[in-house]
Parts: structure tokens; sequence; C-alpha cells
């Protein structure tokens, strides 16, 4: 009798769920498995060791074919049933970067059009109740098709077609796990303003956490959406989640800016990629490599141009702070902590109208200025305020 081998190691992932990594790899022999240890720097797919399940079953072809890794082995419901699916149990619950699914390849290309692609921990309606990652469209026969849904959080993955007299079948679907969002979503804590509005679908539905509320521009000529972080950062990536109900194409083209300056509403800034092909109700996360800024626009350029989507999250690695350093020419002895401490409690009486960096400069000409950061006007107050980064001193000469 064969025994079971296995090693198993749990990594330290910056995740709220702690589980243990493991990818079944099948062998021939007896059919057992061994189980061996993930690195980090590995894309699992998840899927494998999985439990499917599907709403009906035609001519045999069960609902497992799809995770067996043959892409000729298909999945298929009963022939013309309403809104038929299929469901992948992960187990447990991860952060899901991708699905990629693969049609069937010898004919009905057309029977996955309007596949939608639903992620959750919930199995209200089968499964079929949680969010949606994504919408199948166009998929030639035997092509593998990876739907990005920018870490979202689930242990069922559903495939639905909504409809009735339709047909499900998939051939493979791989599931492939990403890292839990680092940080906040920044967008929340921002201002977000647009060129125009139609009708009440303001700027700021963008940034309502609600996937079914949408901001929509007039029709007009380059239309754009801005959103205000009130600081700067290092932005990591952008995720934009399009229109479900209609309109596919108004987000096509558009393109996603990151930088500190409001010149042409920002959207001169630096771009951090663009968005094409995005189908309805589908998320996308656009990594954009730590650019530095505090406003993200959304434009499309063009002329009779509409900017439509229902929700934006701005991830970053850390905030750029600004600061403020100070080569002191004194008679007091700089090193003494009580002499600094009476110079950052010192409150000069500074003229508000003036630009603080001219008013410093005016008041303490034996003072070398040097700013750093986002270059923003500082705030009107007590020096220790405008001292808040680093304060280089030096003993008296």
């Amino acid at each position: 009798m064969l025994g079971l081998r296995h090693r198993s190691t749990q990594m330290d992932y910056p995740w709220r769920l702690s589980v243990f990594l493991r990818q079944r790899e099948k062998h021939g022999v007896g059919g057992f498995t061994t189980t061996r240890a993930i690195t980090a720097q590995e894309e699992v797919n998840v899927a494998l060791g999985g439990k499917t399940v599907q709403s009906s079953t035609g001519f045999g072809w069960e609902a497992n074919r799809a995770i067996d890794a043959s892409p000729i082995t298909c999945t298929h419901t009963k022939v013309t049933t309403d809104n038929p699916w299929w469901r992948l149990d992960l187990l447990d619950s991860f952060y899901i970067s991708r699905v990629v699914i693969t049609n069937r390849p010898n004919c009905c290309a057309q029977r996955l059009d309007g596949a939608e692609i639903h992620i959750g921990n919930s199995l209200e309606n089968n499964g079929n109740n949680n969010t949606r990652c994504g919408v199948l469209y166009g998929v030639a026969a035997g092509q593998s098709v990876s739907v990005s849904c920018a870490e979202m959080n689930g242990r069922y993955v559903n495939i639905i077609i909504p409809g009735s007299s339709k047909i499900l079948t998939v051939c493979d679907v791989k599931v492939y796990m990403g890292s839990a969002p680092t940080g906040e979503n920044l967008a929340l804590r921002g201002q977000a303003v647009q060129s125009s509005t139609y009708s009440t679908f303001e700027a700021a539905r963008a940034l309502d956490t609600s996937l079914s509320t949408c901001t929509i521009t007039d029709t007009t000529k380059n239309p754009w959406w801005r959103v205000d972080l009130l600081d700067s950062y290092y932005i990591s990536r952008v995720v934009v989640t399009n229109r479900a109900d209609c309109c596919v194409g108004r987000i096509d083209g558009a393109e996603i800016h990151i930088g500190n300056s409001l010149v042409n509403n920002g959207n001169n800034n630096t771009r951090c990629g663009l968005l094409n092909d995005v189908a309805l109700g589908q998320v996308v996360s656009v990594s954009c490599c730590d650019i530095q800024g505090r406003y993200v626009n959304i434009i499309i350029p063009g002329s009779s141009k509409v900017l439509s989507m229902c929700d934006v999250k701005v991830f970053a690695t850390k905030v750029i702070k600004g600061f403020i350093r100070i080569t002191f020419n004194s008679s007091l002895d700089m090193s003494d902590p009580a002499e600094r401490k009476n110079i950052l409690n010192e409150s000069p009486d500074l003229n508000p109208k003036e630009n603080e960096w001219d008013k410093l400069k005016r008041r303490s000409t034996n003072m070398d200025l040097e700013s750093e950061g986002s270059g923003e006007i500082l705030h009107e107050g007590m020096v220790s305020k405008l001292l808040s980064g680093v304060l280089q001193t030096h003993q008296a000469l």
C-alpha cells in the first residue's frame, strides 16, 4: 500500500487568513499525491485540489473536467437550461489575482459569450450573487482568456451565463492567487472632480465603494476624472471598475495619469497605463510602478467622448513627507537640546499672505532653507509646525 509523502510550509504572507499553501502534483502510479512547499515568488494555481459542481451535467461531461489540467476535456451543462453555472470551491479564502478560462476547441465558441465570473465567500444563490470580477465576450474556440480580478477575496469562484435556454461549457479553469492589497485604498480619503457631469452621475460616485453607482461625463472633447489624494504618495497600482449595464466601449482608450501638477487639470502628469477592451463590469488593476503623485487622473483623449466608470481604488507603497532642512549660523550651542527646543517653539509674527519660504528667508537671513517633498506652500503657523520633518543642527562656529 502506497503511503502519502508530503511536506508543507506555512508562509508568512501579509494576509488576514493564515493558510497552508500547497500545490498538488498527480502521479500515475497508484494515483497518490505529493505536496510540495510553495515559495512566495511562485504564481500558484489554487484551483488544483479544489471541489467543483455545476448546475446540471450533460453527456457525462462533469464539472471536475475544468480542473483536470487537460484543455481538451470539457464541462457541459444540460442542453438549454436557464442561468447555467459552474462553481469551484477553493476550500479556503484567497485573494484572487486572476482567473484563466479556456474555451471549447472543437465547436460552439459563442456559447461562452456573456459568461460572468463571480468571486466571494457566500453560497447565496449557489454563489452567483458574489462580486463579479469580469464578463467574457468574443472568446475564440480553444482560446485561453486571463481575467484580472484585482485581489478580490473569496473561497468560491463561479462562472454563470445569465439568460434562458443557455449551455455552459468550459475546458480549463485556473485560479491564481495574489497578495492582500497593501495598505488602505487612498482614494476613499480623497476628493473627486470631473470635466463635466451628465445628470446626477457625479465624480464622487467612483469613490462610494458601490459598483452599481457610476460616474458619467457629458459628451465632450477629452473628458477626464480626477481624485486629489490630499498628499503625495508613491502609487503602486490603480484599480478601475467598468460600467456593468451598458456602453462597454466608453472606457476604451482611457489613460491613467499620476503626478503633483494641476497644469491642464492634471492631465499632463506622468502616464501610468492605458485601458483597452475592458468588459462590462470588469475590474482592472493597473500597475503604476511607484509613480509619485498627489493627483490621479483618468482621461479619454479625443472628440465627442464620454467617460464613465463605477469604482476607482488607489494603492500606494508610502507617503511622501515634505520637510525643511535648515542650517543655522548661530551664536547658540545647537547641540544643546534645550536650545533646539527653544528654536522650535519660537512663534514668529508672519504675514499670512506671503509665501512661507520668502517669509522665513526675509526674517532669518542667517538660515539656509531647502525644501523637499511635494513642494506645496506650507500652512501659516508656528515654526515648530514648519520644522516638522528633519532639522539639521550645527554647533556655533
